[in-house]
């Protein structure tokens, strides 16, 4: 016999296995019971907090205010020079308003200005 022939033959008693064999499983999986899928115990309804940091530096951002139809936190950071006009735009357009309290990390780089520090006197923190 030739290769090719060989070749022909082989495929052929694969196909035929291959149909037996898929036959065989649709008969096994039609004579199981179908498995009842569970209902889910309870539902719980998350929810999920959205809070933009670091407001204050500028007035650049308040104009996208008008368009966010979402509620979310904004974090402003105290005594920059527009903090106090940031908060009072947040506030009149319904948005909470929380303060950013900057206190000393471990790593003592880029720290924020009126930073809490432990060096500090209870009046500084205070004040």
């Amino acid at each position: 016999m030739q290769i090719n022939q060989r070749y022909k033959i082989a495929v052929w008693i694969l196909s035929i296995l291959l149909v037996i064999e898929s036959g065989a499983l649709i008969f096994l999986l039609a004579r199981q019971p179908a498995k009842k899928i569970p209902k889910a115990a309870l539902a719980i309804k998350g929810r999920i907090a959205i809070v933009i940091d670091d407001w204050g530096y500028n007035l650049d951002n308040l104009y996208i205010l008008d368009q966010i139809k979402y509620p979310f936190t904004a974090s402003v950071l105290p005594r920059l020079n527009y903090s106090e006009e940031v908060a009072q735009g947040l506030h009149n357009r319904g948005f909470q308003v929380i303060l950013h309290l900057p206190m000393e990390p471990h790593e003592k780089y880029r720290l924020e200005k009126n930073t809490i520090l432990t060096s500090l006197q209870e009046k500084e923190i205070i004040k």
